[in-house]
């Protein structure tokens, strides 16, 4: 028969069992209702929980920061019992998501340590609100780099109409995805540079939505609208943006028959996916 010691040790680790199990329901729990934009109910369970993880902090931080209350957020961070490189990040992210872009960098200046996703929080910050200079600094001061820090990179060097140094790094890429294809051939459209993304979309070894929508437009502004259907009908599953790029391709060019049973089609085929989402519920 077990010992008396033996049967609490087995009831504590019971207990603890429980207790880190019904956390982790919480923490979930917290994450989808922020996600859901009910950060009232995600803030309550996260009050009433009798135990809490960092991961429990975490997951309130980013429903605070994804419901645009970056207050709050901050206000729980700071109060934050103990910290993670998760809880730096988030906070980073937050501040990024919500225009406070210094803030940000205060933060993120701040952290003890940081890992690659801390720095690539931080680029493409100042990239997606234009701070392309400094991007490139802490590009620069990287140690380790992951194809998101490439692809950031490009993107910022893209919108600033660097475009030379956006190839470059391309092109120094030690590994490459389809986002990166897609930002390179996207910035080439973008910057009317059609010959180039042409040249580089043929090279593309999986042709991805994003990428596919950026050729329909180059095909569409050289007027060449057969290129350009044949490219949307490359493309297994629409998104807004597809749709709506084909169907001006087609208006630009004259092709208003052609523009018109597209559009009937796009009409059947997002209520036909209305129906069948409802259908599941």
């Amino acid at each position: 028969m077990p010992s008396l010691s033996n049967l609490r040790s087995l009831r504590r680790t019971y207990k603890q069992s429980l207790s880190t199990l019904q956390i982790h329901r919480q923490n979930t729990r917290i994450g989808l209702l922020g996600r859901s934009g009910e950060l009232r109910a995600a803030r309550k369970l996260f009050d009433e929980m009798p135990d809490r993880d960092v991961v429990s902090w975490n997951s309130i931080l980013t429903a605070h920061w994804q419901n645009r209350d970056l207050r709050g957020c901050k206000y729980l961070f700071d109060s934050m019992p103990v910290r993670d490189v998760l809880s730096w990040n988030s906070f980073i992210a937050g501040c990024v998501e919500n225009g406070e872009v210094d803030l940000a960098f205060e933060y993120f200046m701040k952290m003890p340590e940081r890992n690659v996703a801390s720095w690539n929080a931080m680029v493409s910050g100042f990239v997606k609100h234009g701070r392309i200079s400094e991007a490139e600094s802490l590009f620069q001061q990287m140690g380790e780099k992951n194809v998101i820090s490439y692809t950031c990179m490009i993107d910022g060097y893209m919108r600033n109409k660097e475009i030379k140094k956006a190839r470059d790094l391309f092109d120094e890429m030690p590994k490459r995805n389809e986002v990166s294809w897609a930002v390179m051939i996207s910035g080439y459209v973008e910057n009317q540079m059609f010959q180039l993304a042409q040249e580089l979309f043929d090279k593309m070894p999986i042709k991805n939505l994003i990428a596919c929508t950026a050729m329909i437009t180059c095909y569409s502004e050289q007027g060449k609208v057969v290129q350009a259907r044949e490219t949307f009908d490359l493309i297994r599953v629409r998104d807004t943006v597809s749709w709506n790029a084909m169907l001006t391709g087609y208006v630009q060019n004259g092709y208003n028959e052609e523009g018109l049973k597209l559009y009937i089609q796009m009409v059947r085929a997002v209520s036909s996916t209305s129906a069948g989402g409802s259908g599941g519920n």
